[in-house]
């Protein structure tokens, strides 16, 4: 029997089975015979005839009998129906008995003859007739599938063809022909409980285990869409695959099913073995990783996803979606080393510079914080900062490891590229003088600070801090005459007349006791007395000198009041920096330096020295919310989008 096509999807009609086997009552067709065979078969009829005829009343059951051999010739060679019905008519008043059959094989003849001659009635007639004298079940069972043949297709009388396949169906439960025929009527009556009860019979009768995988299938999707039989449905489903675990349409039966009764263990478990038995690389990842996401957001379990999500990414190497999504769970597990592993594996796969600076980035965070190996952390920070030098967290991270292990001269090198990449004047002088600093205080590399000191002057002339740095580092070196310089600059940069009174009388002092110039420091003299304003030369030099003195505590005190003395905002905001930097780094009161920067931004929101201070001091202290704000403070200075990428 050929084997019957796929039922469709759950909601769309149920296709029929194919047509079954051909009936035993269609007749073979013949060629025609060649003149001289027909004429010796036609001779050889004769000859039975009269042999026959000669037999009609001495033997009539032989007479019979031989003409049944003429009807056999005259059928299955000749192809002359004529010929046949004279003989098998001479037959039948040739043998004893009543009734329209006397015995079978001439009942059996007869039928066949009526079949050649396509006298359906006749032949339904003759059949119905022979069954009384069938005994032998195989024999029966023929029969009744000849006569239900005749009336479906030929007669369309489709109640009696199936009492013939269901008396069938009685005696050989398990013969395919008969089961495929009910299973038309059953399908075309829309009896479904019936035509599932058929098809099971079918599947239990083959031993063609893709055969019978198929009609399991079909019975299920009967119960599912005609029955509403759900749970049945899905136990047709499962031993179909039990079957033949490449049936495709019963694994997407399977999980269709799952998903509608919100059954995520077997829909994921389906879904991982459909993937099974695809060949493309792109659908084994959708599978995989849908399955993934069922394992992990729907039922929690970290194991199965993990092993969907690898295999997905094993499907399609070239693809960072299953890593990602791999690097949550992994996370999520507390299982860092994994999860490095799947950092490292993605790393290949990004090419935009601000996502690999920010995978990076995460690999250093895991290092550092939840493996404790500090030197694979910053080599991870450095390979994020070669992709985006000012890639923010990570200038922030990187930071805080470097002073947490006191390596200066990495944190100084690393400042220092990321001031080289800044456009803006005053935000690179900003950033010079931090590195600045750190080379002096930590470094103790005095040239090197005074280089980076002067670039900030030059950028900026009349920059504060870098003049007082300069100031202090250039009376070590007694270099008078730049003393001289930097305070004849810096006292045509301030408009703050205090100020200027003061640079003026130093100048005048340097004049007259380092560099001996009468006119000069007579002229400076009298630019002071020209000036109307309160001397701040004894707050100024006190400052320097207790600082000279590494006297912090006092320093501090002189500092909160020479602000409070000075008039233009910028003097304020550099002695309020000059102040936080004292009580961050000498005396290490890191809340008293932030309010000296919180002081700072209320004179001037967007100082990008302060902000960067105040993020460093969250940072440091693991306040990350406050972090965050610093960083959208300062989306307000990023000038280009890789800035504020960074930053974001």
């Amino acid at each position: 029997a050929e084997r019957p096509t796929q039922i469709v999807q759950p909601g769309g009609p149920v296709p029929p089975p194919p047509p079954r086997r051909r009936s035993t009552t269609e007749p073979p067709t013949q060629a025609p015979l060649p003149a001289k065979a027909e004429a010796a078969w036609r001779t050889e009829v004769d000859i039975l005839r009269r042999e026959g005829e000669a037999l009609r009343e001495r033997d009539p059951a032989k007479a019979a009998l031989l003409y049944g051999a003429i009807a056999q010739i005259a059928t299955s060679v000749m192809n002359d129906p004529s010929t046949t019905a004279a003989a098998l008519h001479a037959a039948s008043q040739l043998l004893p008995g009543t009734g329209l059959v006397r015995e079978r094989w001439i009942a059996l003849l007869s039928r066949r003859d009526a079949a050649v001659a396509q006298r359906w009635d006749r032949a339904l007639e003759l059949g119905r007739a022979e069954l009384p004298l069938v005994g032998d079940p195989h024999e029966r069972v023929a029969l009744l599938l000849d006569i239900a043949t005749i009336e479906e297709l030929v007669s369309g009388d489709l109640a009696h063809a199936r009492i013939a396949l269901e008396e069938a169906r009685e005696i050989d439960p398990a013969n395919v022909a008969v089961l495929e025929a009910l299973a038309e009527i059953y399908l075309v009556a829309g009896e479904w409980e019936k035509l599932v009860a058929a098809l099971s019979s079918m599947a239990d009768t083959t031993s063609d285990v893709v055969f019978r995988s198929m009609l399991r299938h079909g019975a299920g999707q009967i119960q599912e869409v005609m029955l509403n039989q759900r749970a049945q449905a899905r136990a047709s489903y499962k031993i179909a695959l039990n079957d033949d675990m490449t049936n495709l349409p019963a694994a997407a039966s399977l999980s269709s099913l799952a998903l509608l009764q919100e059954d995520w263990g077997e829909l994921a478990r389906v879904l991982v073995a459909e993937a099974d038995l695809v060949d493309d690389p792109r659908t084994v990842r959708r599978l995989c990783e849908r399955a993934g996401d069922l394992y992990w957001e729907r039922l929690g379990d970290a194991e199965n996803s993990t092993a969907a999500y690898r295999r997905a990414a094993l499907a399609t190497p070239d693809e960072p979606a299953p890593l990602r999504k791999l690097a949550a769970v992994l996370e999520s597990n507390a299982r860092w080393r994994e999860l490095v592993d799947v950092y490292v594996a993605e790393l290949p796969l990004v090419k935009d510079p601000e996502e690999r600076a920010d995978l990076h980035h995460r690999i250093g965070e895991v290092y550092e914080v939840s493996l404790g190996r500090l030197d694979d952390a910053v080599a991870a920070g450095r390979a994020a900062l070669e992709a985006v030098p000012t890639h923010m967290p990570t200038l922030q991270a990187l930071g805080a490891l470097y002073r947490a292990a006191e390596r200066w001269s990495d944190l100084a090198d690393m400042d220092l590229r990321e001031a080289e990449r800044i456009a803006e004047p005053e935000r690179r002088a900003a950033r010079y003088y931090e590195v600045a600093d750190l080379v002096e205080r930590r470094l103790g590399d005095q040239p090197h600070a005074i280089s980076l000191y002067e670039r900030c002057l030059d950028l900026v002339p009349g920059h504060r801090a870098a003049f007082a740095a300069l100031d202090g580092l250039y009376r070590r070196e007694e270099r008078w005459r730049d003393i001289v310089g930097i305070y004849e600059r810096q006292a045509q940069a301030v408009g703050d007349p205090n100020r200027v009174r003061f640079y003026k009388q130093e100048i005048g002092r340097l004049w007259r006791e380092r560099v001996p110039n009468a006119d000069k420091a007579a002229q400076a003299y009298r630019d002071a007395l020209a000036i109307d304003a309160p001397d701040l030369a004894p707050q100024i030099l006190l400052a320097t000198t207790l600082e000279q003195a590494q006297r912090w505590e006092l320093l501090v005190d002189v500092l909160e009041k020479l602000t409070g003395q000075l008039a233009e905002k910028t003097d304020q905001i550099a002695m309020l920096h000059r102040l936080g930097r004292v009580l961050e780094t000498q005396l290490g009161q890191e809340e008293r330096a932030l309010a000296a920067h919180a002081r700072v931004l209320e004179l001037n929101p967007v100082n990008e020295t302060s902000l960067r201070a105040i993020g460093r001091l969250h940072y440091r202290a693991g306040r990350w919310l406050d972090v965050i704000t610093s960083y959208g403070r300062q989306l307000t200075l990023a000038t280009t989008p890789e800035d504020q990428a960074a930053l974001y």
